[in-house]
């Protein structure tokens, strides 16, 4: 009873690896759109840059006394509020290192200095009691661009290649994961000891989450709230805002899941700014551009990628459902119940495949055909 238990607990959690040829096709899908994902983040970047004009222009009308030094690096390089020289020569070695990055997207030292000016742009922001948590996602972003190579079609190279980038994605969406472990520790702490306190679950926890966001932007709360006056509408957005938070990791590890995890944390963000009034605008068009799946817009271009031919048999239903693929190369792959369908899914190039890959529903997939399978043997035993 207890390793039954166990054996479901593990496929709950379990990051299951994928078949090699299908492995092998879908790195080859993400280096490719990846390049692009790198070439459309550098175009950003250059319109974000000249943006900050205009910031540093609104800024400037504020008194000097406000400028508030937030962290080591604004003591150093943003002492206080920056010269229109300094600000200048700061914003053209952006402009430069963004183009030359561009251009060759292996040059180490110019993303460095793109980085150093990012953060740089940032911190004047901040140092205006600016909300704290606005370009952190786009900091990281470019942060962990420093450790993926250039483009290289070279076999051997592009294993490390398609390594770097899953570590890029993971380095990025383990901060939601990091963000769902507070939220539930939180949940718990608050639960177990001091259950008279407004928790994530509370009735009361949307409107006082989303005081805040109104405070600052010095708005009354909107209309669009009273949504969630409605029974555990927002007991039930927080606990599948969770679920994505927690397993967000896995959009690097679990590829069938990569769109649905990038697709999932946009839509949390833009509800964050209708309803919460949370300053989010460049965190879900930056998760857009590197979670776009270029591959379907540019065909003729992602002809590269090697499509697989196989052969298919299949047999039997429900729980005994059989499915069985066999490559060109000679590689044959078996499937049975859940997984069959799941890998039929897949074959058929289902929209919805990706979904079968979240963790939890293999499990009660396996549930939902076991119960059939007996509801069925119930019936004919009936008969």
């Amino acid at each position: 009873m207890k390793e039954n238990l166990l054996s479901k607990f593990i496929d709950f959690f379990r990051i299951e690896s994928t078949s090699s040829p299908y492995g092998d096709k879908e790195e080859k899908e993400l280096a490719f759109n990846f390049y692009y994902a790198d070439r459309c983040l550098r175009i950003f970047t250059f319109f974000w840059l000249l943006f900050q004009i205009y910031n540093y222009l609104q800024l400037a009308d504020r008194p000097k006394e406000l400028f508030i030094k937030m962290n080591y690096y604004s003591k150093v390089f943003l002492p206080e509020f920056p010269s229109p020289v300094y600000f200048s020569a700061v914003l053209v070695v952006a402009l430069i290192s963004t183009g030359c990055t561009f251009k060759n997207s292996g040059s180490v030292l110019f993303k460095v200095l793109l980085l150093f000016c990012v953060m740089w742009f940032n911190c004047l922001k901040w140092s205006y009691g600016f909300a704290s948590h606005v370009g952190h996602f786009f900091m990281l972003t470019h942060f962990f661009c420093l450790f993926v190579p250039a483009r290289n079609t070279d076999l051997q190279n592009q294993r490390s290649y398609v390594s770097a980038i899953r570590y890029f994605f993971l380095g990025l969406m383990v901060t939601y994961t990091i963000s769902g472990i507070w939220k539930l520790g939180g949940l718990v702490q608050k639960i177990v000891f001091s259950s008279d306190v407004i928790h994530w679950l509370h009735p009361q926890a949307a409107l006082v989450n989303a005081v805040s966001g109104y405070r600052f932007w010095d708005n009354q709360l909107g209309g669009l709230l009273h949504a969630y006056d409605y029974p555990v509408v927002w007991q039930v957005l927080f606990l599948v805002t969770l679920y994505l938070q927690l397993i967000s990791f896995t959009a690097s590890i679990r590829l069938p899941l990569f769109y649905w995890i990038g697709l999932g944390t946009i839509i949390f963000h833009i509800h964050n700014i209708v309803f919460m009034r949370t300053e989010f605008y460049v965190t879900p068009t930056i998760i857009a551009i590197l979670f776009f799946p270029y591959h379907l817009v540019l065909k003729k271009k992602a002809r590269a990628i090697n499509y697989l031919k196989f052969e298919v048999q299949k047999s039997g239903e429900g729980q005994d459902f059989w499915y069985k693929r066999s490559y060109e190369s000679g590689i044959a792959e078996e499937f049975k119940g859940f997984y069959a369908y799941r890998e039929q899914c897949r074959d058929a190039g289902k929209w919805y495949y990706g979904l079968l890959f979240f963790p939890g529903v293999s499990l009660a997939g396996k549930m939902y055909l076991l119960l059939k399978s007996r509801m069925l043997y119930s019936k004919k035993s009936y008969s």
